[in-house]
């Protein structure tokens, strides 16, 4: 078994107080040992400081040696690590500073700086879906700071690019026969079909299969589609909501959206006031029902639980027993008000037909009525909150996301913000010339 500097100072401070009970020669030998556990340990120390104090002042070169050397000091050390992932970040060298940020976000979970950098070092990779899930993380966390909503703006447009690749590689796979088949625990969730051609309807529609959508993927054991690359797909095939349900497109888009199984559904009104939601799964791959239709009817200003008693339905068709903590998470309401999921409705409709203005207003009206309402605020953030500079970026990363919470920081945050971006330096310096050695091995 291999034992790290780190694990063999910390036998070495054992061992040396267990000897540091007996006098004489033991005694001595205690104090030896002491002495080099703590040389060790003040000696990866001094590496960092002056590590920390040249990426500070922009010498990432020295940074990264000096920051090499603490790691290998104490490599379990996740402060260490973070900076030497920084360092190499500024280097340029993106694929080793993402391996040791990783390192550094196992040790210590959760760490803002640790997740913004590791997720902005993904997207310099056009590694997108790594780069969501590290924002994403970030975001999962309680930092309620101008960071978070640049990141969740951040998230909205990765997710976007990345559904656009995803769905252009499969729609060549397709012409070319070589589409891969899904996972089978995959599924998407189609729009519903306005059966009752109620103009007022189609953007509740469309909020109603975004919440199916959210609900369903509170199952572990699912892997759901998200709604963005739905609309990718509609846009590249050319096809209407309603031309979603002949027997040739609806499995065709779940093979090209990459699911196994497909939600279909619609909506009947039942005279003015009340609808009619019908839904069944059928398989992409022979386009057969998989599971009888299930069907739930009441009030239209009950449609939020109208489509709790629709997930639970389908859940139970597709045959999974939902954990305490699923079946809780998914009854949970979005909001207690209809009129504001309509106007959240009306913002997801806008914002799909890049009509920015009117879906922020909406999304603006939908919050005014609930302030609680996380699922539009998330929204508002993703189109409202404008894309600051790199260089303003990185200036944000340098406020500790827990520490922007107290007030002496908050003027820090909004002097960044209004910074104009031509003073700035530019967030990736360029290359400096010139050779760097460095001997030994990255811990992994």
């Amino acid at each position: 078994m291999m034992v790290t500097s780190g694990d063999w100072l910390a036998m070495t401070l054992n061992r040396a107080k267990q000897l540091m009970r007996f006098t004489g020669r033991r005694r001595a030998l205690a104090a030896v040992l002491m002495f080099s556990a703590i040389l060790l340990l003040g000696c990866g120390d001094a590496h960092f400081r002056k590590g920390r104090s040249a990426l500070q002042r922009g010498d990432y070169a020295y940074a990264v040696e000096e920051l090499f050397q603490a790691a290998q000091k104490d490599t379990r050390n996740a402060v260490h690590l973070r900076e030497l992932g920084i360092a190499l970040f500024y280097m340029r060298d993106f694929e080793r500073a993402a391996a040791v940020l990783q390192r550094a976000n196992r040790l210590n979970p959760g760490d803002g700086r640790t997740l913004f950098f590791l997720g902005y070092c993904q997207e310099q990779q056009g590694n997108y879906a790594e780069a969501i899930a590290a924002y994403g993380e970030y975001r999962r966390q309680p930092f309620f700071d101008a960071m978070s909503k640049q990141l969740q703006s951040r998230i909205s447009r990765l997710s976007l690019k990345l559904a656009e690749l995803e769905i252009e590689k499969a729609l060549h796979d397709e012409r070319t026969r070589s589409l891969a088949k899904p996972p089978s625990n995959t599924v998407a969730v189609l729009y519903f079909r306005n059966v009752s051609e109620r103009a007022e309807w189609n953007a509740l529609l469309k909020g109603l299969a975004a919440i199916l959508t959210t609900d369903l993927g509170k199952v572990k054991s699912l892997r759901l589609v998200e709604r963005t690359k739905m609309e990718v797909l509609l846009n590249e095939i050319s096809a209407s909501t309603s031309q979603l349900y002949d027997s040739f497109t609806a499995p065709r888009a779940g093979r090209v959206l990459g699911a196994d199984r497909v939600v279909i559904g619609g909506a009947t009104a039942l005279g003015t006031s009340s609808l009619q939601l019908d839904a069944g799964i059928i398989q992409s791959s022979t386009s057969e029902l998989v599971a009888k239709t299930v069907r739930t009817s009441g009030r239209l200003s009950d449609i939020l639980q109208l489509e709790k008693q629709l997930a639970f339905a389908l859940i139970q068709q597709l045959g999974i027993r939902l954990s305490v903590t699923e079946r809780e998470e998914i009854q949970k309401l979005p909001t207690e008000s209809t009129l504001a999921f309509v106007a959240f409705c009306r913002g997801l409709d806008f914002a799909d037909s890049l009509k920015i203005p009117q879906a922020q207003s909406a999304f603006t009206e939908a919050l005014r009525i609930d302030p609680n309402f996380q699922e539009a605020q998330q929204e508002l953030d993703a189109i409202a909150t404008p894309l600051i500079s790199q260089a303003q970026l990185l200036q944000l990363a340098e406020i500790d996301p827990q520490e922007a919470l107290n007030q002496q920081l908050l003027q820090a945050t909004t002097n960044v913000l209004q910074s104009p971006p031509s003073l700035a330096a530019p967030l990736i310096p360029p290359a400096s010339t010139g050779t760097i050695v460095v001997t030994g091995k990255i811990p992994n």
